[in-house]
């Protein structure tokens, strides 16, 4: 689990050096539920460096002050089978 600002940071970073790239998302649902401040969008991804993967994700947001959104959690797992 990566939780924080510099662990999300190190994570991309370390996604940046492996040669991250040619990413597809594709949200199926986007729903904000409850009182209208709490959201989620789930969907799949497709991800062809450094290593073809396909799996599926959920994101939570929260609506902010000001009306904007963040996310808030944010979890994915690979269709591939573990090793």
């Amino acid at each position: 689990m990566v939780t924080g600002q510099s662990q999300i940071r190190g994570a991309f970073q370390e996604f940046l050096t492996a040669g991250f790239g040619e990413m597809t998302i594709d949200r199926h649902e986007v729903e904000v539920a409850g009182s209208g401040d709490l959201a989620y969008a789930i969907g799949t991804y497709a991800l062809a460096r450094p290593a073809p993967d396909r799996g599926k994700f959920v994101e939570i947001y929260r609506r902010q002050a000001d009306g904007s959104w963040k996310c808030v959690a944010d979890m994915f797992s690979s269709d591939q089978a573990a090793t």
